[in-house]
């Protein structure tokens, strides 16, 4: 989730996470109460980029992946961690992230969590916006498309 801002490239991510049972063999770190739910996958997700868990939120990412970001796009979770990951991740470990609001949805096997948050790290104090669609799947919940967007926070979103 990058943003361009008067000139500088700025990271930022939300959201909080949940632990149980682990999920499989190729995702150490990954509970089975992380994908349980959309909600709890949209928690294990921010919980994972902000410990830099890169397995983690790779695990929960479908391999199809659609990433949408203040007006880019990764077309796949191998694009994703090819070209943003990093930087989401050392952006959100130095982050204070609040959430503001959060609604979801669940119709059959799709599913949306749509999140509002005030992120507040040494280089920027932004209000973001992101939109999550998640797909079940045999091992739980995979996020199958990212839309992040943000702006600077104003004295009136405090």
């Amino acid at each position: 989730m990058c943003v361009t801002h008067r000139g500088r490239r700025i990271m930022r991510w939300f959201i909080a996470g949940i632990f149980g049972i682990a999920i499989g063999a190729g995702s150490p770190g990954l509970l089975a109460s992380d994908a349980a739910t959309p909600e709890a996958t949209a928690a294990a997700f921010r919980r994972a980029l902000e410990s830099g868990s890169e397995q983690a939120v790779l695990a929960l990412l479908a391999p199809e992946a659609l990433v949408y970001e203040s007006g880019d796009r990764n077309r796949s979770r191998g694009e994703y961690a090819a070209h943003h990951l990093s930087s989401d991740m050392a952006l959100l470990a130095k982050a204070h992230v609040r959430v503001l609001e959060q609604a979801a949805s669940t119709e059959g096997s799709l599913a949306w969590v749509a999140t509002r948050s005030r992120i507040v790290a040494p280089a920027a104090d932004l209000i973001s916006t992101e939109t999550l669609v998640l797909r079940r799947t045999a091992p739980g919940w995979r996020i199958a498309h990212i839309h992040w967007s943000s702006r600077p926070a104003r004295r009136e979103d405090d």
